[in-house]
């Protein structure tokens, strides 16, 4: 998670198109970019959980759109 607070603070992750700060509140239908070096990931968000969740329920939480 701390590599993407870092990438967060260089501008290179994106909710919605638009650059995303530390304190920014996700909801359900957000459209999240996170741009490496190498490839952009986006995701949709699915749900936002209210607590902690497992492992295999992460990956019902979001949608790989690229």
């Amino acid at each position: 998670l701390g590599d993407v607070y870092k990438r967060q603070d260089m501008g290179r992750i994106l909710v919605n198109g638009n650059i995303a700060k530390p304190a920014k509140k996700i909801k359900e239908n957000d459209i999240i970019t996170i741009e490496y070096a190498n490839r952009t990931v986006t995701v949709k968000i699915l749900k936002v959980p209210s607590g902690n969740v497992s492992i295999q329920e992460a990956s019902t939480l979001y949608e790989i759109l690229e």
